[in-house]
């Protein structure tokens, strides 16, 4: 029960942080090159693999949560934040890259403000790694359809 309390703390607090923001075409149309370049902690020439690969990871999840894709950005960039305050370092690529690894079927009804929250909680647990938070994740969705 109060591990249950914490997920919706801090989906609570991930909500209420990025409900707000909203993104103009401009933004988002350059939303991967921006999220590439701060992964990798320098600018980028246009047009790197990260580039795509990051612009393929907010298609995915701009078609299966309700937030807009500069929320989904924000929203990333605060989960990786939250796991560096728990001594965790992780890419911006790791976070969007497990929040897309559920099916559209398990996230249904949900927001990405959950799903990164509930991988942030798991991965900062001690001794977990990046696929044992991924796993878990999956089995806590799987279970919630149930």
């Amino acid at each position: 029960m109060k591990r249950h309390h914490q997920i919706s703390t801090v989906t609570l607090l991930f909500a209420l942080m990025f409900l707000c923001f909203g993104a103009s075409p401009a933004i988002a149309s350059s939303l991967s090159y921006k999220m590439a370049s701060l992964d990798a902690g320098r600018n980028l020439p246009e047009g790197t693999q990260a580039e795509k690969k990051f612009r393929n990871l907010l298609d995915t999840l701009d078609n299966r949560f309700p937030e807009s894709r500069q929320q989904i950005g924000d929203m990333t960039v605060a989960g990786q934040e939250l796991l560096e305050k728990n001594g965790v370092t992780v890419k911006l690529l790791e976070v969007m890259g497990a929040c897309a690894l559920p099916a559209p079927q398990l996230v249904k009804g949900k927001k990405y403000a959950e799903i990164v929250s509930m991988y942030a909680l798991l991965r900062s647990m001690e001794g977990m790694t990046r696929r044992d938070a991924e796993d878990a994740l999956l089995y806590a969705l799987m279970m919630e359809k149930q």
